[in-house]
């Protein structure tokens, strides 16, 4: 009986011991990000998740927007950070000239939620910006294979071109850019100076569907394959000079659309190889998927850089993850995270 009283006592008092650790603010175990399902890592130790304060010096710098919508430099060698630019939507690195191109939100708030920028170069040698024009941005910015022009996705349904070179300008309405539909991207050709793209649906002029081709300077555009309704084709690569990698439909699937790629899975089709000189089509093999997200590495191929991506919230965190160690690191809030190259 007397045990009994004992063993009653205890449990009241490591019941009562519980709550009052619970009520002092006891927290819940911490999520631990991983950037991928199948991780690197070597010593086959579950990950763990420090500080910066906490990361050895590196002789890397990385770039990323906050969330205060800043474009900033965080130097992993001394922890220092620097603001390169202000009210930044997105941007795309020129390494090789040393700038930026930047989509800066217009000051504007009603303007800005409308998707309303300006878009603009920012100089690694005179720390100054450069505005080109102002747009209404749907997607991102990218370069051209030689950087000599920057393509802006465009909220009125195309695409902008801006010729870096002679300061020319091409809108949505241009001919060279009226086959452009939402969220696609030109695929360049390797000297840079035209484009193949897909057109999955009619135009305003009611132009064929199938792969065009357009020369920039020109302005030429040219039909090189033409595709029935009920069988639409897409450009893949441009396999050296003269051939480009086109993915034609699968059957009885049908491509899903960007409101549906969230639920479903974007099956392959059948890809051939297009002779532009002689319009033969060849046979050719799938090409290998890239992984998604993909792993954006250091120089020297220890560090994973990557973004914890929740589109249930606007903020997001950057991480750096050590492949040898299973150690992640926390830099800090914010999203599009680039390792800065050569400054």
């Amino acid at each position: 009986m007397q045990l009994k009283k004992r063993l009653v006592i205890a449990l009241c008092i490591l019941t009562t011991l519980s709550l009052f650790l619970s009520a002092c603010g006891g927290s819940p175990a911490q999520e631990i990000p991983d950037p991928d399902e199948d991780s690197n890592n070597k010593t086959g130790t579950p990950p763990q998740v420090k500080g910066l304060q906490d990361l050895d010096s590196l002789p890397y710098s990385i770039l990323y927007i906050d969330n205060s919508r800043n474009l900033v430099q965080l130097n992993l060698n001394d922890k220092t950070l620097i603001t390169l630019a202000e009210r930044v939507s997105c941007y795309a690195p020129d390494w090789p000239r040393q700038r930026i191109a930047l989509a800066i939100k217009d000051p504007n708030e009603e303007f800005a939620e409308q998707g309303a920028v300006e878009i603009a170069l920012y100089s690694y040698t005179d720390k100054k910006t450069e505005c080109l024009n102002s747009s209404y941005l749907f997607g991102g910015l990218r370069f051209s294979p030689t950087y000599r022009f920057l393509t802006c996705q465009s909220g009125l349904g195309g695409m902008d071109i801006y010729d870096l070179e002679t300061g020319k300008h091409y809108d949505a309405a241009d001919n060279a850019c009226s086959l452009f539909i939402f969220d696609e991207w030109p695929l360049w050709s390797p000297d840079g100076m035209r484009y193949a793209m897909h057109r999955l649906l009619p135009g305003e002029n009611d132009e064929p569907l199938g792969v065009y081709v357009v020369d920039l300077l020109s302005k030429e555009e040219t039909l090189v394959l033409e595709a029935k309704p009920d069988k639409k084709v897409r450009v893949h690569d441009w396999v050296g000079a003269e051939k480009l990698l086109i993915e034609f439909e699968p059957e009885p699937y049908t491509w899903v659309d960007q409101e549906g790629l969230e639920n479903n899975i974007n099956t392959a089709g059948n890809f051939k190889l297009l002779d532009l000189h002689t319009k033969a089509l060849t046979e050719a093999k799938a090409p290998v998927p890239s992984p998604w997200p993909p792993e954006n590495e250091s120089p020297n191929g220890v560090w994973v850089l990557y973004e914890e991506y929740d589109d249930r919230r606007p903020q997001g965190k950057i991480w750096l993850k050590n492949k040898d160690t299973n150690i992640i690191y926390l830099l800090g809030e914010g999203r599009l995270p680039l390792w800065v190259e050569d400054n």
